[in-house]
């Protein structure tokens, strides 16, 4: 049977990231350590959690779609709410890993449109 019948705290959600990344940009003296971010989701809220930090100049969404054929309005949702979208039930974070290094100036342009 594949229910969730109980958690442990603190339970991690779209809503508790949020509250901890403002929590943390709204503290006196917040400066942050780099002024670019990288934003993981897996659903269309996730991109939320950057949303009125200060001094965070870029940021780099992407979104995983854990699904091998995705509802179309749940894909739509994730394409606009997100820079990159991976679909898949098990993708690897290779693409992720491949991006920050060629970002970094440490590699080929790792992904393909499509």
């Amino acid at each position: 049977d594949d229910r969730v019948v109980g958690a442990e705290e603190p339970v991690v959600t779209f809503l508790t990231k949020q509250e901890a990344v403002q929590a943390y940009c709204t503290l006196e003296g917040w400066r942050p350590a780099a002024t670019c971010v990288l934003a993981l989701g897996d659903g269309v809220r996730d991109t939320d959690c950057v949303k009125g930090c200060t001094g965070v100049e870029h940021v780099l969404q992407v979104g995983f779609v854990n699904r091998e054929e995705p509802d179309p309005d749940t894909l739509d949702a994730m394409m606009q709410a997100y820079d990159i979208v991976l679909i898949g039930d098990e993708v690897p974070f290779d693409p992720v890993v491949s991006l920050l290094s060629y970002l970094a100036g440490d590699g080929d342009f790792p992904l393909e449109e499509g």
